[in-house]
């Protein structure tokens, strides 16, 4: 909108420059948000005993031994 408003001589560019500010600040915390609600998913995940590796090595992983041994 900013922009055509430039073009119609209705606002300076100073305004579209402003305008594009304000929508990379508002990706940039979108971005965040994503990020962090990845991030609690995962700790979730782990939290829930749950195993996460980002290249699959973990299905090809043999379960490790649960046994207890030496105790008196």
């Amino acid at each position: 909108i900013t922009r055509i408003q430039y073009r119609r001589g209705l606002t300076d560019f100073l305004g579209v420059l402003d305008a594009q500010r304000s929508l990379s600040a508002a990706r940039d915390a979108r971005l965040a948000e994503q990020a962090a609600a990845v991030d609690a998913a995962l700790r979730l995940w782990r939290a829930a005993g749950g195993d996460f590796e980002p290249d699959g090595s973990a299905a090809s992983r043999k379960p490790e031994s649960t046994a207890v041994t030496g105790l008196r």
